[in-house]
């Protein structure tokens, strides 16, 4: 009984900083909500045909044909159900790129967790019994601190003000959700839970 009260206020405490993560990210990145399209946000998505709409023309459109030299269909995509809820209003578009940054912190949050528990499990840490403080304390405190690196360093600054750059956010999402999710694959004891992972 004793340990299922422990995980369940690790789990929550785990909840509560990937929470705390999210909302210090977006809280720095709010004064992009205030830019106009910057760069070449204008060639990219106020002048683009291809994100004007999301019939099955459009979406044959951002598959198959190339627009200013680039090919991004995924992120044409994401410009398209931009563009159908805020139109041609830049507050929505920045605030999409805000929330896909606020996420990849999280994700690197939960892809240092895992890392670091991993790395005990392999190293022999002690039992939590011997411990003086959950398991996942030392983990989170860890990930926290590598999450807020990742979600505040002024290098990410270019890829969440600037709305033509969504494709290296849209990237660094996938790729962290892919790494976790072959953790996940490579822990998993049961063969129909591999199998879906």
């Amino acid at each position: 009984m004793e340990s299922k009260i422990i995980f369940s206020r690790s789990t929550m405490q785990v909840r509560v900083a990937a929470v705390t993560l999210f909302v210090i990210t977006f809280m720095v990145y709010t004064p992009t909500l205030r830019n106009d399209f910057v760069w070449d946000d204008g060639k990219y998505v106020c002048e683009n045909n291809h994100i004007q709409s999301l019939d099955s023309l459009s979406l044959y459109g951002m598959c198959t044909t190339f627009y200013k030299s680039n090919w991004h269909p995924l992120t044409w995509l994401s410009h398209a159900t931009d563009y159908a809820v805020w139109d041609l209003n830049p507050f929505g578009h920045h605030l999409t790129n805000i929330i896909l940054h606020g996420f990849n912190t999280v994700l690197v949050f939960f892809l240092v967790m895992q890392l670091v528990l991993k790395a005990k499990e392999v190293n022999h840490t002690p039992s939590p019994s011997k411990m003086s403080f959950s398991p996942h304390t030392g983990s989170m405190i860890v990930a926290s601190v590598t999450a807020l690196l990742f979600g505040l360093h002024p290098l990410h600054v270019e890829s969440v003000a600037w709305v033509a750059e969504r494709k290296d956010l849209l990237c660094a999402f996938f790729f962290l959700l892919t790494i976790l999710f072959y953790l996940s694959y490579t822990s998993s004891a049961v063969n129909r839970h591999r199998w879906i992972r």
